[in-house]
């Protein structure tokens, strides 16, 4: 599953959460990421921001992708939408925390890896 996730992604990063942020609404929340490293596709500036639907702090949606600040993270992407934001590619098992030693693991628990294999993929 993750290499099919990685070939259909349009951008893979590897970076740090600097921001989550619900819109006022609570329709969806931003979450910036500064990139440390690029492993595919192309995108302006030293950080992206990835739009989620609802409130990830207060009311997050089941199987979605859960984010911290500070935590470092490697996700696969889609395009960037006319608003400027990157979707996840590939729903829960479209975003990692990178642990101690390198450690990966999905939010829900169920993938573990290590992002020295996440970088293999795209070698």
């Amino acid at each position: 599953m993750i290499p099919t996730i990685a070939l259909d992604s349009h951008h893979s990063i590897f970076g740090l959460v600097t921001q989550i942020t619900p819109v006022p609404e609570g329709a969806f929340t931003e979450v910036t990421v500064r990139v440390i490293e690029n492993m595919k596709g192309e995108h302006p500036g030293e950080t992206i921001t990835i739009r989620m639907d609802g409130d990830l702090l207060a009311d997050p949606l089941p199987n979605a992708p859960r984010f911290q600040p500070l935590e470092y993270v490697f996700v696969f992407l889609g395009e960037q939408d006319v608003n400027g934001y990157y979707p996840i590619w590939g729903g829960i098992n479209g975003k990692y925390s990178i642990m101690i030693e390198d450690f990966a693991i999905t939010s829900d628990g169920q993938r573990v890896t290590t992002l020295d294999k996440l970088r293999a993929l795209f070698e």
